[in-house]
């Protein structure tokens, strides 16, 4: 009985830190997050006062959207290469993916804590659970973080609970990003630019690329939820 009290208590305090962490980002990044989707140059003025930090700032940005992950990440993504312009900002992107992907995942595997179930309820992850025995994990991994679109940050909470090592997740999920990454700085660096018809161009490819993406991972899913 003991034994299970002091388990219990480390478990109720895990959970405590982590609840502590995310209502400090939470407290920390609202102004930043509010500026970033009612007026993007107001944005980027306030970030360029920050000269060579404001990559740092911008990065601690992209990584809180990452571990807060009911939060979109194609905004984050379209400010970066409006911010930075489209090469940049794309590295900026990737770092901060990263090392973020990477913290979440050591964190969950040491801890042994689901973080997931934090965010979202059973029906959600559930369609994730094949993941476990699949004998083809990192060609999955890789091709559901190519398609733009797709619930990469909620695979990030996930992956760690599988048999996966760690370098070879973090391998797959940085190359894998790339393109969807660069797209989006992109759009980001033609609206910098005034350059609508080339971002509109470029937001209509990787609309239909993510449209079609989608369609085949849902009907993915949808077959292995069937055979579940």
């Amino acid at each position: 009985m003991k034994q299970w009290c002091s388990i219990n208590r480390i478990g109720i305090l895990k959970i405590a830190i982590v609840l502590l962490i995310i209502a400090i980002l939470c407290a920390l990044l609202y102004q930043p997050f509010v500026a970033l989707l009612s007026d993007p140059s107001t944005f980027r003025q306030w970030l360029n006062q920050y000269g060579f930090f404001s990559y740092l700032i911008f990065s601690l940005i992209n990584m809180a959207q990452i571990m807060l992950a009911f939060l979109p990440g194609e905004i984050v993504e379209v400010l970066a290469g409006y911010c930075f312009g489209s090469i940049n900002g794309m590295f900026v992107c990737m770092i901060a993916s990263g090392v973020a992907s990477a913290l979440i995942f050591l964190a969950i595997r040491h801890f042994h804590i689901d973080l997931l179930s934090l965010f979202f309820n059973d029906e959600v992850t559930h369609q994730f659970r094949f993941l476990f025995d699949s004998r083809h994990l990192s060609i999955i991994l890789f091709i559901i973080f190519l398609i733009p679109g797709t619930p990469k940050d909620i695979l990030t909470y996930i992956m760690p609970l599988t048999k996966i090592r760690f370098t070879a997740f973090l391998m797959i999920t940085t190359i894998a990003r790339i393109p969807s990454i660069i797209t989006s700085t992109m759009v980001g660096d033609a609206l910098f630019s005034n350059d609508y018809m080339t971002s509109l161009i470029v937001y209509g490819i990787t609309a239909l690329l993510s449209g079609a993406g989608l369609y085949l991972y849902n009907r993915y899913i949808g077959t292995k939820e069937v055979r579940a």
